[in-house]
């Protein structure tokens, strides 16, 4: 999502003021469609994929599962650091950083000691949380808009069936080896294929979303 930043900015600047969280819905909804898939997959399979380098390689797989439930929540919030500083709340965004830096120290010196790799996962998805939460919570109060619509929950459910419920479904009855596993992700990936096909572009994408404000 960092690496599409500076275009969605650039876009942005040269629309006019009510067309500009309508990019940036469409823009959220598209990360939605392509990285909830694989943070699902990766939660979901990580752990296994990791086993087959070895017992040594096998903590690893909590550490995954951790950091692949935190960027859904990421993806989730979409670009809130962004709208604080293209909206000039850059020392905002700076306590954020901050606040999200001291919190990962934090948890890290109170966990990794006991629990090793996995706290240091922890202290990570709390900063993670901390990035992403406290500004889609002041973007909602101050800037009063969010980026939850028709768009972002059609990719959310979707992207959650096809890839978290029906890969679970195949692994509990078929187990986790290579065959089920490829025929999960081809199950996803299908229904997916389907519903896209079956929806115009434009809503697939959330652009007739009116942006979500609170003002009256």
């Amino acid at each position: 999502m960092t690496a599409i930043t500076p275009d969605t900015v650039a876009v942005s600047a040269a629309e006019a003021a009510p067309s500009r969280w309508g990019i940036r819905i469409s823009t959220i909804v598209l990360c939605l469609w392509v990285l909830v898939p694989l943070y699902l997959l990766a939660v979901i399979y990580g752990p296994a994929v990791l086993a087959v380098f070895g017992h040594s390689y096998q903590a690893g797989g909590g550490v995954m599962i951790i950091l692949g439930l935190s960027m859904l929540v990421a993806t989730g919030c979409g670009q809130v650091d962004m709208v604080l500083t293209t909206t000039g709340r850059t020392s905002w965004s700076l306590a954020n950083g901050l606040l999200a830096m001291v919190i990962n120290v934090a948890v890290d010196l109170a966990l990794i000691p006991h629990y090793g790799i996995t706290g240091a996962a922890i202290g990570w998805a709390a900063a993670i949380g901390v990035t992403n939460l406290v500004p889609l919570a002041q973007v909602a109060a101050v800037v009063r808009v969010h980026p939850f619509g028709l768009g972002s929950l059609t990719a959310c459910l979707l992207t959650t069936v096809s890839f978290g419920a029906i890969p679970l479904v195949v692994r509990a009855v078929a187990g986790d080896g290579p065959v089920p596993t490829i025929a999960a992700i081809a199950a996803a990936m299908m229904s997916v294929s389907i519903r896209l096909t079956l929806t115009p572009a434009n809503r697939a994408i959330g652009r007739p979303d009116r942006p979500s404000s609170s003002a009256g």
